[in-house]
């Protein structure tokens, strides 16, 4: 069923529950007389699918800043303009999610850049060495082989720890130099170590000399890890316009993530490609059919 707009009235479409109501009718009437007013002005109500039809560029200026369109150029190509406007509102409906910041990059680039959250890049995991920081030192008296403990405080809320040996100690057995460690079973002054973040305690079967081993920790808070770089083509996006995609991200990013700085990958690839192939054909030549001699007589 359809509606003819001019003519049509809001109170009609409100609920009895509030129908009644004086200041609902005013308010309703007041609408209406102005909704009569755009019509007859414009001959026409703007709806959302119907605007990449408009041809109007200052009405789509006006709906530009009706709906926040962010980073809105009016010297941009009238159709991007359009496009904008169109998007607005799913954009701000999904701000915050990894996909959209892909979508906004690719809506003013296309094809120039992606983002990629820490865990795509920072591989291995978990963190590099030269992320960590020295903690400490320690000698044969704060390991426990029988219970396979560490006896060093501060360790309740660090989650992998590396050892290095000192120059006149030796580290406990098995223990690797350099090797990244899972912390697990950590309290306010123990803990253990495992191979990965849910594996089973390494055993240890002594306890070290010296007391000039090393103990690193990450130099960086757990929350850290939530950050992400920018990889993009520059023949796409030269390096002027890099403040301003980096600005765009800011807009419209997870606000729980934060760029490795402004550090921006190239994706394009310098080498050369080679393509080869084969391709197997079989030939049937059929032969006549082989003469019988007779037997002989």
């Amino acid at each position: 069923m359809s509606t003819v707009l001019r003519g049509s009235r809001l109170i009609d479409i409100c609920t009895p529950s509030i129908s009644y109501d004086a200041q609902v009718q005013a308010a309703s009437q007041a609408f209406d007389y102005q909704m009569y007013e755009i019509i007859d002005d414009t001959g026409q109500v703007v709806m959302i699918p119907n605007i990449m039809g408009l041809t109007d560029e200052t009405l789509i200026d006006i709906l530009a800043w009706q709906f926040h369109v962010d980073f809105y150029d009016k010297s941009k190509p009238f159709e991007f303009r359009k496009q904008l406007v169109q998007l607005a509102i799913i954009w701000h409906k999904t701000k915050g999610t990894v996909a959209l910041v892909n979508e906004v990059i690719n809506t003013y680039w296309s094809g120039g850049g992606y983002i990629q959250e820490w865990f795509e890049y920072r591989i291995p995991f978990p963190p590099q060495i030269g992320e960590f920081t020295l903690g400490g030192t320690f000698g044969p008296s704060s390991v426990n082989p029988i219970d396979n403990m560490f006896n060093i405080a501060g360790f309740a809320n660090v989650r992998f720890v590396q050892f290095k040996q000192g120059a006149t100690s030796t580290l406990p057995a098995p223990i690797v130099d350099g090797q990244i460690y899972s912390v697990v079973n950590a309290d306010a002054s123990v803990f253990q170590i495992a191979e990965t973040p849910t594996g089973t305690p390494i055993d240890l079967t002594s306890s070290g000399t010296g007391n000039t081993n090393e103990y690193w920790t990450p130099n960086t808070a757990w929350h850290d890890r939530y950050r992400f770089r920018v990889v993009v083509d520059d023949a796409i996006i030269p390096n002027e316009q890099i403040p301003q995609l980096m600005a765009l991200i800011a807009k419209y990013k997870p606000i729980s993530r934060w760029p490795e700085g402004e550090t921006i990958a190239p994706i394009k690839s310098l080498g050369e490609v080679f393509v080869c192939g084969y391709m197997l054909e079989t030939i049937v030549m059929p032969s006549a059919a082989p003469k019988i001699r007779p037997p002989p007589t």
